[in-house]
């Protein structure tokens, strides 16, 4: 057994600090198939579609006296429990960085059987691996996926390496306790995430391990939401959704808060009449706006959350035209898709980077509040 020796020093740097920040980088992703997400009995299936904006950050693998942990970017993603990165020799690896233990000190392999998570396109397989993971400099001996096969052209063309999950420890497949278990006793399963949607800006985002950072958002307005019980997610009920003299939905039903998800999905008729109530359509099977909407405040779709409204506006859910997405630059994608599987709505990038998120496992709730747009 190899000697975890970076573990001492993990605790050493937790312990003198209340708050931990990771900063995540925005990506503009140009390829013609990026990342979509469906829910389907509580196990999540990834897409591809058309047009995207990811946010991910940078973490480190593995210890040695004579070389840094092995980096890989990873997607810090609320809609997941576990963490995996491609092994060196993993099926589908193309140019992202692999996992090699043999570059490490302190590298268990378990010897575990293969594990696999089930993707729209295939599935994804790897064994089980523990070893310090140094999340902005500070390293927790931590077990972690490592991937051997990676379903072909999901993840091929997508600008991070793995998923680093941070969801409910039920919802783990690997039988070793989460990263946020691991650090509970300095963070307290609690953080705060903020996705900056301005595009000048040096820093995409920051994740906060311990809480909220305030700088990032209007605490005036901070509301505190009671999550359901005995979920994997993230998941709250939700009042209502409409859309001044547009639409209305008045039915109660559930919203997931997923920072891995980049669209806010919804069922399909409700996702049908809000393209078809403020000038979208269909084209294929993505659906599109007239770009110069996306310049007006109005109208604004309201989410009705705890008896709180979160409206977004045009600029949020009408996605900007890229030169190499489609064949017409006054189209815009549009930031909804479908739940094809339930009648829940899953608040991703489009909604939550106009909202700061802090999400406490402990208490079970996630609280939210504008956030600031700001260069950082």
């Amino acid at each position: 057994m190899k000697v975890p020796f970076l573990l001492v020093i993990s605790i050493g740097v937790s312990l003198a600090a209340e708050l931990l920040t990771i900063p995540l980088k925005r990506h503009v992703n140009t390829n013609k198939r990026v990342k979509r997400q469906a829910y389907n009995d509580r196990r999540l299936t990834y897409f591809y579609g058309d047009h995207d904006y990811m946010y991910y950050g940078v973490i480190g693998i593995g210890s040695s006296m004579t070389s840094p942990p092995q980096e890989f970017k990873v997607v810090f993603d609320t809609g997941s429990t576990d963490l995996w990165v491609p092994g060196i020799e993993c099926e589908g690896r193309g140019s992202h960085a692999g996992y090699d233990i043999d570059q490490s000190q302190a590298g268990e392999d378990t010897n575990s059987e293969q594990i696999h998570f089930g993707y729209m396109t295939g599935e994804l397989y790897g064994d089980v691996i523990i070893d310090n993971v140094v999340v902005s400099g500070v390293p927790v001996y931590q077990g972690f996926l490592r991937a051997s096969v990676i379903p072909e052209g999901v993840f091929t063309k997508a600008p991070f390496d793995g998923v680093f999950g941070l969801g409910y420890p039920s919802g783990s497949k690997l039988g070793q306790k989460t990263f946020l278990e691991n650090t509970a006793y300095w963070y307290g399963q609690k953080f705060g995430f903020y996705m900056n949607r301005d595009v000048d800006a040096t820093i995409g985002g920051m994740l906060t391990l311990g809480g909220g950072d305030p700088s990032l958002y209007d605490a005036s307005q901070l509301n505190t939401i009671n999550l359901l019980p005995d979920r994997p997610h993230y998941t709250s009920t939700m009042d209502s959704v409409h859309s001044d003299n547009y639409f209305d939905f008045p039915e109660e039903t559930e919203a997931i808060f997923d920072t891995g998800m980049s669209l806010i999905v919804g069922p399909a008729d409700a996702v049908n009449e809000i393209h078809e109530k403020l000038g979208g359509y269909k084209k294929g099977d993505l659906y599109w706006f007239p770009c110069n909407l996306r310049e007006s405040d109005s109208p604004a779709i309201v989410f009705t959350i705890n008896e709180k409204e979160y409206p977004i506006y045009p600029r949020d859910y009408i996605l900007p035209s890229l030169p190499d997405i489609g064949d017409d630059p006054t189209e815009c994608t549009s930031g909804f898709g479908l739940n094809t599987a339930t009648n829940s709505w899953v608040l991703g990038t489009v909604f939550l980077s106009r909202y700061y998120a802090i999400f406490d496992q402990v208490a079970n709730t996630i609280s939210l509040a504008p956030s600031y747009r700001q260069q950082l």
